[in-house]
């Protein structure tokens, strides 16, 4: 089955028109609906740049007004790996891009006089009105999940600007995450007193902490192990738990074939068992039932740096100078951003062209611990200034050639500065 590669759709207007459908009518030119030629052309050029630098593989451009569609270009690939061209008619993925579009709907629909945004949900679906809101507190020392009326009925208003209280199940470990649970699996969340309770092992269990890496109150983690090696996801998530010294430190560990994220699971670790991280994906990627080839090993301590860690590759380790790449999505994903597999493509390239060594390697503070080694110009934690950051702190002085990563305060935050706007500041 031919893989899919997230794209860039970029819509001007709020039209799944095609201009051979006939829905809306072509302009001759974009100036009889008011653009302009010279400008619309300057977005197809920052376009086609973003998809020779890689940071997008294809778009698809249309720009509409006053009922006629007034531009329209295709750029790139749809499928970087087979080589197949974008059309007109590439369909995406737009995640969360459907909540606009269905608001739109809905609006449509209040112009109509066919309902109000301040009309109750549970008028058109009556099971939403037997709802109850969850409050957490806690109840001789051990939190209870309370159940009470909502203070007043959610309303369409509420479901289009996100204040319903409705929220993802799988993603949390509050007594709510586990109330959500019920409707998957009623015995694993709730108790003899009517309430929820978080997931914990049985007593005749043993230990079996090594099972919550990684979990977000989905469905109950297993403890089952069914071959005693790599093979088995939970005997790695046992073993490098052992190996760890017992850590309670999340890593998330993927593994890399080429060209897509394959492999990947949460356990509970440490920097000084990188090896063992990587030797246990790469056997579970490539013989665990995956049949996927490995070509590298990324690691990443759970938190909001956003920032995965090479530390195998081609056969070489990484793991007393791990590699760092940077991604920009809305979770805790690599994935999600349409540029890293590329970005991450092209640096192991380099890496084996210089037979392994990274010409350029960076020294780095790993998270949770790792090397502190200085760079030509600032060493990890030192204080700098920055001319329109401010005074900030080293977090990495070399993310790559010419960047530094430091933190200007809590108002900025972490940004990627180039190293020569920096000054060395004295506190």
């Amino acid at each position: 089955m031919k893989k899919s590669i997230s794209v860039v759709a970029l819509l001007f207007a709020a039209s799944a028109a095609h201009a051979e459908d006939g829905i809306l009518p072509m302009a001759s030119k974009p100036e009889e609906v008011g653009l302009s030629s010279t400008q619309l052309k300057r977005v197809e050029e920052v376009t086609q740049k973003h998809i020779d630098e890689g940071l997008v593989p294809g778009a698809v451009m249309l720009v509409a007004r006053r009922g006629k569609i007034a531009w329209m270009s295709v750029l790139g690939k749809r499928d970087v790996a087979a080589g197949d061209a974008m059309k007109f008619d590439s369909i995406f993925r737009i995640y969360s891009m459907t909540k606009p579009i269905t608001s739109i709907a809905l609006m449509q629909l209040v112009e109509e006089g066919k309902l109000q945004v301040s009309d109750p949900v549970a008028k058109y679906l009556p099971e939403i009105g037997k709802m109850k809101v969850g409050t957490e507190v806690v109840v001789d020392g051990k939190p209870v999940l309370q159940l009470s009326d909502p203070v007043r009925p959610m309303t369409v208003q509420d479901l289009l600007r996100h204040t319903s209280g409705l929220t993802y199940g799988s993603r949390g470990s509050s007594l709510i995450n586990a109330a959500y649970d019920v409707l998957k699996k009623p015995q694993s969340a709730t108790s003899s007193s009517g309430g929820y309770r978080r997931y914990e092992p049985e007593e005749d269990e043993g230990d079996t902490s090594w099972v919550m890496a990684g979990y977000s109150g989905g469905m109950r983690p297993s403890s089952r192990i069914n071959r005693q090696n790599y093979t088995d996801v939970n005997f790695i998530k046992k073993r490098m738990w052992e190996l760890s010294g017992k850590s309670r430190e999340e890593w998330t560990i993927w593994g890399f074939d080429g060209h897509f994220l394959r492999g990947v699971t949460t356990v509970y670790g440490s920097n000084k068992i990188f090896p063992q991280m990587a030797e246990a994906m790469v056997t579970w990627q490539t013989k665990g039932g995956n049949s996927y080839p490995c070509r590298a090993v990324l690691v990443e301590k759970r938190g909001r740096e956003r920032t995965a860690y090479v530390i195998w590759a081609d056969g070489t380790f990484y793991d007393k100078k791990p590699i760092p790449i940077e991604y920009d999505t809305f979770n805790q994903n690599p994935g999600n951003d349409s540029s890293f597999t590329r970005r991450l493509e092209r640096l192991l390239d380099e890496l084996q062209a210089n037979e392994g060594r990274s010409h350029d390697q960076p020294s780095m503070d790993m998270p949770g611990g790792g090397e502190k080694e200085s760079s030509a110009e600032f060493e990890v934690g030192s204080w700098v200034v920055h001319p329109k950051m401010g005074i900030g702190r080293v977090i990495n002085p070399q993310i790559r050639k010419g960047v530094t990563r430091a933190h200007f305060g809590d108002a900025i935050g972490t940004r990627n500065v180039k190293t020569a706007s920096l000054r060395p500041y004295k506190r």
